[in-house]
């Protein structure tokens, strides 16, 4: 009777979890974003049926593959995701640093917050889960004023873009067999190794001119006004000095090969038929759909620019499709147990702490 109790209980409180998990970020966001996550949702739900039909990849497929993963490279694509999220996170901190003052890099909650906006991504756009959820998370923990906390969110937001973008031109030029494999890894390799000496001198003018066309890409798509004066505030911000922006961009490098890492770590968990090459020069192309990511985690663009990139490398429709579903479920899954380790070591235990005896005679 008791473990039949007990089950009861854990039915109670399990069961409504999944409507939880899906109702309550929308509860965080203002009607009219509400609406908007809904339907951007539902969006990428239809444009990942129409992979499920016109690639001819079923379910019982993608369900095939991930029971037939190696263990190994399952578990790197583990720290990989794991790798991804820290530099997001440490990148974050040392931006919060220069623009909130040094008490903001002695904090420890950068990589939760940054986990849970992850995590909440996945059901919203991710424009409005991690602006929402870093700029909260400054603001809450008393480190800055609003403008400051969105700012250092924005600027940190502008250098997960900048090496993709960098990277692209050599990438469409293989995709089109205007160059071989060979040369278009030289060019890449060349113009990684460039741009260091160009921020040097040029990195406060190249910057401003980025954050405008990023800015205006925003205003366009979203609506959404700048948080900060671009003309009286940039030219005078520590985060804009050439040394720290070099540091920035070698950070967006390494943030940038880890994920192609994990990309080839699932080919090979997965066995997948997928060369490196494709992976290597298709990731930019694929980077370029989170510029005008207005579904959930790019939920369904992500997946049919994964398609028609791998097939300019000969890569089937079918395996591409298989692909991109089973690194989709690898990065969810992933996400949440990170995010779940992270709740267990820093949330709950924080439940259970009992307030010192000082701090109960100095509150009352």
């Amino acid at each position: 009777m008791h473990c039949a109790g007990d089950r009861q209980l854990l039915r109670l409180v399990l069961l409504p979890a999944p409507a939880i998990f899906i109702l309550w970020p929308l509860a965080m966001l203002t009607p009219k974003k509400a609406i908007f996550s809904i339907l951007s949702l539902g969006l990428g739900i239809f444009l990942l049926g129409l992979v499920l039909k016109l690639t001819g990849i079923g379910m019982p497929e993608v369900v095939e593959s991930l029971r037939q993963l190696n263990p190994f490279y399952a578990f790197m694509v583990l720290v990989t995701t794991w790798l991804h999220l820290w530099l997001s996170a440490y990148k974050w901190k040392v931006i919060s640093r220069k623009v909130a003052g040094e008490d903001a890099g002695n904090r420890d909650f950068y990589m939760p917050y940054i986990t849970f906006g992850a995590m909440l991504g996945q059901l919203v756009p991710q424009q409005l889960s991690m602006m929402a959820v870093q700029s909260f998370a400054m603001k809450f923990h008393g480190l800055s004023s609003l403008r400051k906390s969105v700012f250092a969110v924005f600027y940190d937001q502008v250098f997960n873009l900048i090496v993709p973008v960098l990277v692209i031109p050599p990438a469409l030029l293989l995709a089109i067999n205007q160059i071989s494999e060979p040369i278009a890894l030289f060019l890449t390799l060349m113009t990684l190794f460039i741009v260091p000496f160009l921020i040097r001198g040029w990195s406060q003018p190249a910057i401003l001119a980025f954050v405008k066309f990023y800015i205006a890409v925003k205003q366009r798509l979203f609506r959404q006004q700048p948080a900060v004066d671009l003309h009286t505030f940039f030219y005078n911000a520590p985060v804009f000095k050439s040394r720290f922006t070099l540091w920035l961009f070698w950070l967006a490098i390494f943030r940038y090969g880890n994920m192609i890492l994990r990309s080839l770590f699932i080919v090979m968990a997965g066995g997948f038929q997928i060369g490196s090459w494709a992976i290597v020069f298709t990731n930019p192309l694929v980077y370029l759909s989170m510029i005008v990511g207005f579904t959930p985690a790019n939920l369904g663009l992500m997946e049919w620019t994964w398609i028609g990139s791998l097939q300019l490398f000969g890569v089937s429709s079918t395996v591409a499709a298989n692909y991109a579903i089973v690194q989709r479920i690898l990065f969810f899954v992933g996400t949440v147990a990170i995010g779940l380790f992270y709740a267990g070591l820093v949330v709950i235990p924080k439940l259970f702490v009992q307030p010192k005896p000082n701090e109960e005679t100095s509150q009352s």
